[in-house]
């Protein structure tokens, strides 16, 4: 029975350390720590890297970094906007899956936000490699939502 106890403590306790700093509300980095990585450093969401060990972020292919801080300023759609209801998130996950799916696509175009609001109105935001990119996410978004149901805020990436 010891033992038992012992064990559930243990567990208890590595769950309230686990998640003592987790906020979901917080997107900054906690105290005492970078947004940038370090110089030795490889990113764990991009193993298609040109320069592995490089702080520049513009080196890696599906960094929004840069248009996320963006969006904290703007009063622009942002994942926290997506609707709840399950048709919304339907239609989220459907558009997701085929612009996923879709091999003429960057990375960056692939990371792109899609957010369907309470009103089932699908915004695209972030940054993608060309004019093309662009269209072809947009069209893609119009086959699941409807023509009149997409607001393309995506952005070509030049640079």
């Amino acid at each position: 029975m010891k033992t038992m106890t012992r064990f559930i403590v243990c567990v208890a306790a590595g769950s309230v350390v686990s998640l003592s700093g987790c906020d979901t509300r917080d997107n900054s980095p906690a105290s005492g720590t970078s947004a940038t990585p370090s110089s030795n450093t490889t990113p764990s969401r991009n193993t298609n890297t040109t320069a592995p060990n490089n702080t520049n972020q513009n080196q890696y292919d599906a960094d929004n970094t840069g248009r996320n801080q963006d969006d904290r300023d703007q009063n622009g759609m942002t994942p926290i906007d997506q609707s709840q209801s399950s048709e919304h998130i339907s239609i989220t996950s459907d558009i997701r899956r085929a612009v996923v799916d879709d091999d003429m696509l960057s990375m960056n175009a692939k990371n792109c936000k899609i957010i369907t609001d309470d009103s089932g109105r699908v915004w695209l935001r972030g940054p993608v490699s060309s004019q093309a990119e662009k269209d072809r996410i947009e069209n893609i978004a119009q086959q699941i939502a409807g023509a009149r149901n997409v607001t393309n805020e995506l952005e070509v990436k030049t640079g």
